[in-house]
């Protein structure tokens, strides 16, 4: 209760619009005109095709410029959003956020929280957002973000994103009536966009929705709730088996954080439909968040030997086929020497800590927990997967232009250019950092989203300066079979 005690006592809200105690390490640009803020989302399911996107948003209080007024100085923030995809109209929204302080603020005191909701159809989105002051026209700022709505099949076990909270309380028991907009399902509920909790604010507080088939005879879901260290191993593990019959149930959950020491970690929910002891439907969600604990002492790996971390390792558990998919995987970086000597290993604990060591020497600081280049690389799996699977090759990193986001890392930019009459789709990747500024020209000459990789400016890879009149328009001859784009092993 000391904690939302505290809350209580500053609170003060316009619109969607609140403070929060802040009891999170941040860095602020000093002289900076920009505003340093965070950003979050969740997604909910409002039909099987309409998804409820919740956006979570956060800065500081000294990042407005105050004016005084009648009850001492007011703050406001300008907000708008521009959502776009390729198939729907442009969703635009604008909003003022308000801050009335008695003094004015010369330190950084509270961190202002606010959240604003969409009901928008299932689909890829490209959004945009601009906060700016509105008592100072030069301090603006904004971010884009990339947006997926997932389908909610109605035959299938789903859940919603994993909703981390600042803290929740009954909405009948909050007597300081913060706006609707933070109220589901009967709890105000305050979404904390940092990802940062700590030793102050050591309750690690999530919210979900657990999504049933309406056919199913026996509803009960288990649900297998984990905190996994940097390593993505299993610290915490706690299962609750539920047994509400609606089709939609909400879920609140509370870790307390104050045993661990200062590091990386995720939070992992899986749920789990069993019939007579199988596993009949399941699915799962993965984030990460960070915590900060000076009290408790931290266990680095090269305390570890190498046996021991090896073991300790999410590849000593890999199955035969999960080890062959992450070689497959890591080639694409891999040199030479590398491969052959992958070739010449037959056992299976041979292979698993073959990719421990393969990754362990690129590990840019083997004192932290997490991997980061490892980390990079999975993310550009995961983008890769979602953004060029097509139907004969679901694998969308083993793609032309997957092979590229595995080698050279996401683009500076990337340049979309949809299918035109005449004209087919083609992509320009740029990297800013690479070899001095270099380009990747793919395009879609089959029409079924299976982008090639036509010309490069990169020193040897495929070159042709007449790319664009010998690909791009519907006239030039096809020279490649649209199922040779993957990498053969």
């Amino acid at each position: 209760m000391d904690l939302i005690e505290k809350y209580k006592k500053i609170v003060n809200w316009k619109t969607v619009f609140t403070h929060i105690i802040l009891f999170f390490s941040i860095s602020l640009p000093i002289f900076s005109k920009s505003i340093p803020f965070y950003l979050e989302a969740s997604v909910y399911r409002e039909s099987p095709t309409i998804g409820r996107w919740e956006l979570y948003y956060s800065f500081p209080d000294t990042a407005i410029k105050y004016i005084p007024n009648e009850f001492g100085y007011i703050g406001n923030m300008k907000i708008s959003i521009q959502i776009k995809s390729d198939s729907l109209p442009e969703i635009k929204k604008e909003w003022l956020l308000t801050n009335q302080l008695i003094n004015r603020p010369n330190d950084f005191e509270n961190l202002l929280v606010g959240q604003m909701n969409f009901s928008i159809p299932n689909g890829k989105y490209t959004a945009y957002l601009n906060i700016s002051d509105a008592n100072d026209s030069n301090t603006r700022d904004g971010a884009p973000i990339k947006l997926i709505v997932p389908k909610f099949p109605d035959n299938k076990l789903c859940m919603s994103d994993i909703e981390f909270s600042c803290f929740m309380i009954d909405r009948n028991s909050d007597t300081s009536k913060l706006n609707e907009m933070f109220v589901k399902w009967g709890k105000t509920i305050i979404p904390n966009p940092t990802d940062e909790y700590n030793y102050l604010n050591k309750n690690l507080f999530i919210f979900y929705e657990i999504y049933k088939p309406k056919s199913w005879d026996n509803n009960a879901v288990v649900a297998v709730h984990s905190i996994l260290d940097g390593m993505k191993r299993i610290i915490y593990k706690d299962t609750l088996t539920i047994t509400d019959s609606n089709s939609t149930v909400p879920l609140f959950y509370m870790y307390k954080l104050d045993s661990f020491p200062t590091g990386v970690y995720f939070c992992k929910t899986q749920l789990i439909k069993l019939n007579d002891g199988l596993i009949e439907d399941s699915c799962s969600k993965l984030k990460k968040f960070y915590y900060t604990n000076p009290f408790v002492k931290s266990v680095k790996n090269t305390l570890y030997q190498e046996s021991e971390s090896f073991e300790q390792s999410e590849f000593a558990s890999l199955t035969p086929e999960l080890t062959d998919l992450e070689f497959k995987m890591a080639s694409v970086i891999a040199t030479k020497d590398e491969k052959e000597s992958w070739n010449n290993l037959n056992e299976i604990k041979g292979k698993q800590r073959y990719l421990y060591k393969f990754w362990l020497i690129r590990d840019p600081n083997p004192d932290t927990k997490i991997n980061e280049k490892r980390e990079e690389f999975l993310s550009c799996v995961e983008m890769a997967n979602m953004q060029f699977a097509v139907s004969f090759n679901r694998q969308g990193w083993n793609t032309e232009r997957g092979q590229i986001l595995l080698k050279m890392g996401k683009p500076t930019k990337r340049d979309i250019h949809i299918a035109t009459q005449g004209n087919r789709a083609y992509e320009e990747w740029f990297y800013a950092e690479k070899f001095g500024g270099v380009y990747y020209y793919f395009v879609d000459k089959s029409g079924f989203n299976n982008f090639i990789l036509v010309h490069s400016t990169v020193p040897g890879e495929t070159y042709n300066a007449n790319w664009y009149n010998d690909n791009v328009p519907e006239n030039a001859p096809q020279t490649r079979d649209r199922n040779n784009s993957s990498i053969k092993y």
